[in-house]
Parts: C-alpha cells; structure tokens; sequence
C-alpha cells in the first residue's frame, strides 16, 4: 500500500485564545460586516466566532479584513450573508495559530477526548465521517459545496484517509 499524501494543505494548531469581544451586530450583506465592542483585532487575525441567531457563522473561524478601529466594525473576509439567519448576539476571539505544517505525510491522534471534526475541507469526496461525545459516529452524504446531510441509522464504520485522495 502506498503511503497517503496531502500536499497544498496547511494544518494550523491553536496555540493560544485573546480575551473575547462582543459582538453586537452582523450585517447581511456581502462582505459580512461585523460591529464588536471591545480590543480591536488586526486585519488578517483569524477570529473563533459564537453566534446566537445567525446560526451560518456560530462555531467557525473566520480571517477578517478592513477593520475600523473608529467604527468598532471588521468584515469576515470573503464571507456572503446576504441568505443567513438573523444575527441575535455573539462573541468573537482573536486565534493565535502557534504550529503550521506545510506538508502533512500521516495523522495519528491519540489522548484527549475530541468534541467534533469539522469536515469543511473535505471538498472532493462525497461522504466523510461525523464524530461526537454526544452522539455516536454517522456517515456523512455530500449534497452540495457546503451541505452534509446524515441519515438516523446506526453507527458506520470509519472511512479510511484513502477515501479522500
């Protein structure tokens, strides 16, 4: 069996969390313009986002741009709102990325316990593998760019990282 490869990936690692800023508001428009209260962020931060409402932008990082320091706004870098959900109230925190690795030959995790795997750069294949604490495993069907659904069966077995060469 040959040796998996992904190459044009960077694996970024969390090394660090800055104290959060609140968000007060999230535009539908595109960019996505975000009002905050708090430090401001630089442009090009990576920003970890908890959203109440605008479900679409709850849990994920965003790299943000265009930040006005005098507004207290920024714009999620590449992000069209113009379909999401109404923003109710948030959070945001600047990420601090300590490790990247250019070129990843071979994954092995062992310890700790995981919350989720976030599937999102899985874009060429049509099935991936759902895992959390809460809930047992579930294959993952592809239905469009950004739309997973999982069906309410039993557990699947995991898919091997061949899958996704």
């Amino acid at each position: 069996m040959t040796p998996s490869k992904w190459s044009n990936v960077q694996v970024a690692v969390q090394s660090a969390l800055a104290t959060a800023i609140v968000i007060t508001a999230i535009t539908k428009a595109n960019p996505a313009v975000v009002s905050y209260t708090g430090t401001d962020p630089t442009n090009g931060d990576f920003i970890a986002v908890t959203a109440l409402g605008m479900r679409q932008v709850d849990a994920r990082v965003f790299r943000i741009a265009n930040v006005n320091g005098a507004g207290n706004t920024l714009e999620l870098e590449a992000i069209d709102s113009t379909s999401f959900d109404t923003f109710t109230s948030g959070s945001a925190q600047v990420v601090t990325f300590g490790t990247s690795l250019g070129t990843v030959s071979g994954l092995s995790a062992s310890g700790g316990d995981f919350d989720f795997i976030d599937i999102t750069a899985t874009r060429s294949c049509s099935t991936a593998m759902s895992a959390r604490r809460s809930r047992p495993s579930a294959r993952l069907s592809k239905k469009s760019p950004r739309r997973w659904s999982s069906p309410a069966t039993a557990p699947s077995a995991p898919i091997p990282l061949s899958a996704y060469e």
